[in-house]
Protein backbone atom coordinates (compact mmCIF):
# COMPACT_ATOMS: atom_id res chain seq x y z
CA UNK A 1 0.00 0.00 0.00
CA UNK A 2 1.48 3.06 -1.03
CA UNK A 3 1.02 6.47 0.68
CA UNK A 4 -1.95 7.38 -1.48
CA UNK A 5 -3.94 4.12 -0.94
CA UNK A 6 -3.06 4.81 2.93
CA UNK A 7 -4.56 8.23 2.71
CA UNK A 8 -7.57 6.73 1.18
CA UNK A 9 -8.10 3.87 3.15
CA UNK A 10 -7.83 5.56 6.57
CA UNK A 11 -8.94 8.84 5.92
CA UNK A 12 -12.25 9.17 8.07
CA UNK A 13 -9.18 8.59 11.09
CA UNK A 14 -6.48 10.80 9.68
CA UNK A 15 -9.33 12.99 9.24
CA UNK A 16 -10.60 12.79 12.80
CA UNK A 17 -7.48 12.74 14.64
CA UNK A 18 -6.02 15.66 12.69
CA UNK A 19 -9.21 17.51 14.09
CA UNK A 20 -8.98 16.32 17.50
CA UNK A 21 -5.56 17.21 18.05
CA UNK A 22 -5.63 20.49 16.07
CA UNK A 23 -8.33 21.18 18.88
CA UNK A 24 -6.22 20.14 21.74
CA UNK A 25 -3.63 21.84 20.52
CA UNK A 26 -5.19 25.41 20.03
CA UNK A 27 -7.33 25.47 23.21
CA UNK A 28 -4.01 24.88 25.61
CA UNK A 29 -2.53 27.41 22.77
CA UNK A 30 -5.58 30.14 24.07
CA UNK A 31 -5.33 29.33 27.34
CA UNK A 32 -1.45 30.64 27.85
CA UNK A 33 -0.91 33.18 25.13
CA UNK A 34 -4.34 34.46 24.62
CA UNK A 35 -4.38 37.37 22.04
CA UNK A 36 -7.63 39.65 23.30
CA UNK A 37 -9.75 39.79 26.17
CA UNK A 38 -13.06 37.87 26.11
CA UNK A 39 -16.14 40.33 26.03
CA UNK A 40 -18.93 37.47 26.99
CA UNK A 41 -18.35 34.47 29.50
CA UNK A 42 -16.79 31.45 27.10
CA UNK A 43 -19.11 29.18 28.31
CA UNK A 44 -22.33 31.00 27.02
CA UNK A 45 -20.65 31.12 23.78
CA UNK A 46 -19.12 27.35 23.40
CA UNK A 47 -22.87 25.96 24.37
CA UNK A 48 -23.84 26.81 20.91
CA UNK A 49 -20.95 26.97 19.03
CA UNK A 50 -20.47 23.14 20.53
CA UNK A 51 -24.07 22.30 20.03
CA UNK A 52 -23.88 23.65 16.56
CA UNK A 53 -20.99 21.58 15.86
CA UNK A 54 -22.69 18.37 17.00
CA UNK A 55 -26.06 18.85 15.37
CA UNK A 56 -24.19 19.77 11.78
CA UNK A 57 -21.78 16.35 12.48
CA UNK A 58 -25.00 14.36 13.05
CA UNK A 59 -27.03 16.01 9.96
CA UNK A 60 -24.02 15.62 7.40
CA UNK A 61 -23.79 11.82 8.66
CA UNK A 62 -27.22 11.26 8.27
CA UNK A 63 -27.73 12.87 5.27
CA UNK A 64 -24.59 10.96 3.84
CA UNK A 65 -25.98 7.30 5.02
CA UNK A 66 -29.18 8.37 3.17
CA UNK A 67 -28.14 9.04 -0.08
CA UNK A 68 -25.01 7.01 -0.19
CA UNK A 69 -26.73 4.36 -2.16
CA UNK A 70 -28.04 6.78 -4.74
CA UNK A 71 -24.81 8.58 -5.11
CA UNK A 72 -22.42 10.33 -2.61
CA UNK A 73 -23.02 13.74 -1.23
CA UNK A 74 -19.70 14.17 0.39
CA UNK A 75 -16.33 15.14 -1.63
CA UNK A 76 -14.26 11.87 -1.22
CA UNK A 77 -16.85 9.91 -2.14
CA UNK A 78 -17.58 11.98 -5.36
CA UNK A 79 -13.91 12.22 -6.35
CA UNK A 80 -13.91 8.22 -6.02
CA UNK A 81 -17.20 7.92 -8.41
CA UNK A 82 -16.00 10.45 -10.83
CA UNK A 83 -13.17 8.33 -11.07
CA UNK A 84 -14.78 5.12 -11.39
CA UNK A 85 -16.96 6.55 -13.99
CA UNK A 86 -14.65 8.81 -15.97
CA UNK A 87 -16.11 11.91 -15.11
CA UNK A 88 -14.58 15.49 -14.80
CA UNK A 89 -11.63 17.10 -16.50
CA UNK A 90 -9.04 15.66 -14.81
CA UNK A 91 -9.94 11.98 -15.29
CA UNK A 92 -10.53 12.74 -18.84
CA UNK A 93 -7.05 14.47 -19.23
CA UNK A 94 -5.71 11.94 -17.05
CA UNK A 95 -2.67 14.22 -15.90
CA UNK A 96 0.12 13.11 -13.61
CA UNK A 97 -0.57 12.74 -10.01
CA UNK A 98 2.27 15.49 -9.36
CA UNK A 99 0.50 18.08 -10.79
CA UNK A 100 -3.45 17.33 -9.84
CA UNK A 101 -2.79 17.17 -5.96
CA UNK A 102 -1.33 20.44 -5.61
CA UNK A 103 -3.84 21.68 -7.88
CA UNK A 104 -6.78 20.31 -6.71
CA UNK A 105 -5.65 22.08 -3.12
CA UNK A 106 -4.86 25.54 -4.49
CA UNK A 107 -8.27 25.08 -7.06
CA UNK A 108 -10.76 24.38 -3.96
CA UNK A 109 -9.44 26.69 -1.88
CA UNK A 110 -10.27 29.72 -4.77
CA UNK A 111 -13.61 28.08 -5.03
CA UNK A 112 -13.95 28.29 -1.00
CA UNK A 113 -12.98 31.56 -1.16
CA UNK A 114 -15.45 32.46 -3.79
CA UNK A 115 -18.37 30.94 -2.13
CA UNK A 116 -17.34 32.97 1.09
CA UNK A 117 -17.83 36.45 -0.94
CA UNK A 118 -20.99 34.57 -2.23
CA UNK A 119 -22.57 33.87 1.44
CA UNK A 120 -21.45 37.80 2.42
CA UNK A 121 -22.89 39.03 -0.76
CA UNK A 122 -26.32 37.62 -1.53
CA UNK A 123 -29.06 38.32 1.02
CA UNK A 124 -30.37 35.14 1.00
CA UNK A 125 -27.20 33.28 1.80
CA UNK A 126 -25.83 35.91 4.20
CA UNK A 127 -29.08 35.11 6.54
CA UNK A 128 -27.43 32.21 7.15
CA UNK A 129 -24.06 32.73 7.07
CA UNK A 130 -25.11 35.90 9.50
CA UNK A 131 -25.02 32.96 12.28
CA UNK A 132 -21.09 32.36 12.06
CA UNK A 133 -20.68 36.00 12.61
CA UNK A 134 -23.08 36.61 15.57
CA UNK A 135 -20.08 34.97 17.60
CA UNK A 136 -18.92 38.19 19.69
CA UNK A 137 -15.57 36.66 20.50
CA UNK A 138 -13.38 34.64 17.95
CA UNK A 139 -11.78 31.62 19.72
CA UNK A 140 -11.27 27.95 18.05
CA UNK A 141 -14.77 26.65 18.96
CA UNK A 142 -15.65 29.64 16.11
CA UNK A 143 -14.40 27.69 13.43
CA UNK A 144 -17.28 25.10 13.39
CA UNK A 145 -20.23 27.90 14.01
CA UNK A 146 -21.94 27.38 11.07
CA UNK A 147 -25.84 27.12 10.31
CA UNK A 148 -26.74 23.60 9.20
CA UNK A 149 -28.63 24.45 6.11
CA UNK A 150 -24.95 26.78 5.02
CA UNK A 151 -23.01 23.15 5.76
CA UNK A 152 -25.35 21.49 3.37
CA UNK A 153 -25.29 24.22 0.68
CA UNK A 154 -21.47 24.12 1.21
CA UNK A 155 -21.47 20.15 0.76
CA UNK A 156 -23.94 20.30 -2.43
CA UNK A 157 -21.16 23.29 -3.67
CA UNK A 158 -18.09 21.06 -3.24
CA UNK A 159 -19.89 17.67 -4.50
CA UNK A 160 -20.27 19.72 -7.71
CA UNK A 161 -17.24 21.02 -8.18
CA UNK A 162 -15.34 18.05 -7.64
CA UNK A 163 -17.85 16.14 -9.95
CA UNK A 164 -16.72 18.63 -13.02
CA UNK A 165 -13.41 18.81 -12.18
CA UNK A 166 -12.69 15.14 -11.05
CA UNK A 167 -9.91 15.49 -9.16
CA UNK A 168 -8.23 12.66 -7.55
CA UNK A 169 -9.71 11.44 -4.25
CA UNK A 170 -6.20 11.75 -2.40
CA UNK A 171 -6.20 15.40 -3.24
CA UNK A 172 -9.63 16.31 -1.38
CA UNK A 173 -9.04 14.11 1.14
CA UNK A 174 -5.89 16.36 1.76
CA UNK A 175 -7.43 19.29 1.07
CA UNK A 176 -10.77 18.86 3.95
CA UNK A 177 -7.86 18.12 6.18
CA UNK A 178 -6.26 21.19 5.57
CA UNK A 179 -9.09 22.98 5.50
CA UNK A 180 -10.23 21.55 8.84
CA UNK A 181 -7.12 22.80 10.08
CA UNK A 182 -6.95 25.83 9.11
CA UNK A 183 -10.29 26.94 10.04
CA UNK A 184 -9.59 25.87 13.26
CA UNK A 185 -6.01 27.70 12.90
CA UNK A 186 -7.47 31.22 11.99
CA UNK A 187 -10.03 31.41 14.27
CA UNK A 188 -7.86 30.83 17.33
CA UNK A 189 -7.56 33.42 19.91
CA UNK A 190 -3.50 33.15 20.09
CA UNK A 191 -1.11 35.53 20.26
CA UNK A 192 1.62 35.06 16.92
CA UNK A 193 4.52 37.81 17.10
CA UNK A 194 3.87 40.30 14.53
CA UNK A 195 6.85 39.93 12.60
CA UNK A 196 6.25 35.64 12.07
CA UNK A 197 2.70 36.88 11.38
CA UNK A 198 3.94 39.15 8.57
CA UNK A 199 5.93 36.10 7.48
CA UNK A 200 3.42 33.98 7.49
CA UNK A 201 0.70 36.24 5.62
CA UNK A 202 2.39 36.36 2.41
CA UNK A 203 1.09 32.74 1.62
CA UNK A 204 -1.27 31.90 4.28
CA UNK A 205 -3.94 33.49 6.45
CA UNK A 206 -3.57 34.09 10.13
CA UNK A 207 -5.76 34.32 13.00
CA UNK A 208 -4.63 38.26 13.23
CA UNK A 209 -6.02 38.20 9.53
CA UNK A 210 -8.84 36.37 9.57
CA UNK A 211 -10.03 37.93 12.55
CA UNK A 212 -10.70 41.45 10.86
CA UNK A 213 -13.19 39.61 8.37
CA UNK A 214 -15.33 39.27 12.29
CA UNK A 215 -15.24 43.37 12.66
CA UNK A 216 -18.46 44.71 12.90
CA UNK A 217 -17.44 47.29 10.74
CA UNK A 218 -18.72 46.38 7.47
CA UNK A 219 -16.00 47.35 5.14
CA UNK A 220 -13.64 44.88 7.27
CA UNK A 221 -15.88 42.12 7.53
CA UNK A 222 -16.05 42.34 3.68
CA UNK A 223 -12.70 41.30 3.30
CA UNK A 224 -10.30 38.68 4.36
CA UNK A 225 -12.23 36.29 2.63
CA UNK A 226 -9.57 33.41 2.93
CA UNK A 227 -9.09 30.05 4.39
CA UNK A 228 -5.99 28.41 3.70
CA UNK A 229 -3.82 30.67 1.44
CA UNK A 230 -4.09 34.75 1.99
CA UNK A 231 -3.45 35.42 -1.67
CA UNK A 232 -6.97 35.51 -3.08
CA UNK A 233 -7.75 38.61 -1.28
CA UNK A 234 -4.93 40.84 -2.55
CA UNK A 235 -5.42 39.17 -5.70
CA UNK A 236 -9.28 40.79 -5.60
CA UNK A 237 -8.43 43.68 -4.04
CA UNK A 238 -10.34 42.42 -0.74
CA UNK A 239 -7.57 42.47 1.65
CA UNK A 240 -7.53 44.33 5.23
CA UNK A 241 -4.15 44.72 6.70
CA UNK A 242 -5.20 46.00 10.13
CA UNK A 243 -8.59 46.88 12.05
CA UNK A 244 -9.43 50.49 12.28
CA UNK A 245 -9.79 50.06 15.67
CA UNK A 246 -6.58 48.11 16.21
CA UNK A 247 -6.57 44.25 17.06
CA UNK A 248 -6.74 44.31 20.55
CA UNK A 249 -9.67 47.06 20.98
CA UNK A 250 -12.47 46.19 17.86
CA UNK A 251 -15.28 45.56 17.76
CA UNK A 252 -16.71 41.43 17.03
CA UNK A 253 -19.71 40.22 16.06
CA UNK A 254 -22.68 42.47 14.78
CA UNK A 255 -24.47 45.27 16.19
CA UNK A 256 -28.00 44.29 16.15
CA UNK A 257 -26.73 40.62 17.89
CA UNK A 258 -25.47 41.58 20.95
CA UNK A 259 -28.53 39.84 23.02
CA UNK A 260 -27.82 36.96 24.82
CA UNK A 261 -31.33 36.17 24.13
CA UNK A 262 -30.16 36.10 20.12
CA UNK A 263 -27.57 33.83 20.53
CA UNK A 264 -28.93 31.07 22.28
CA UNK A 265 -29.01 27.52 19.92
CA UNK A 266 -32.55 27.32 19.16
CA UNK A 267 -32.38 30.85 17.75
CA UNK A 268 -29.41 30.98 15.64
CA UNK A 269 -31.33 27.93 13.91
CA UNK A 270 -34.43 29.93 13.71
CA UNK A 271 -32.55 33.23 13.00
CA UNK A 272 -32.39 32.94 9.48
CA UNK A 273 -36.27 33.02 8.75
CA UNK A 274 -37.14 34.98 11.71
CA UNK A 275 -34.75 38.40 10.81
CA UNK A 276 -34.49 38.51 6.65
CA UNK A 277 -32.70 41.89 7.05
CA UNK A 278 -29.97 42.68 4.71
CA UNK A 279 -26.62 43.55 5.16
CA UNK A 280 -25.39 43.74 1.76
CA UNK A 281 -25.48 47.63 1.73
CA UNK A 282 -24.11 48.10 5.20
CA UNK A 283 -21.68 51.16 4.80
CA UNK A 284 -21.15 51.88 8.87
CA UNK A 285 -17.48 52.90 9.43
Amino acid sequence: MDGLDFILVYEPFIRSAVVLVTLFLLLCLEMVIRRRKLSVPRTTRWISNLGLTFFNNILVRVMAFTFVSVFPILPVGAAIWAKNNNWGLLNILDLPIWFTIPFTIVFFDLIIWIQHALFHRADPLWRLHRTHHTDLDIDVTSAARFHPLEILISLGIKTGVVIALGPPAAGVVIFEIGLAGMAFFTHADIYIPDPVDRILRKLFVTPDMHRIHHSNIYRESYSNFGTIFSWWDRLFSLYTDEPKNGQLTFKIGLDEYREPRKLHFLNLILQPFNDKSSRSKETNE
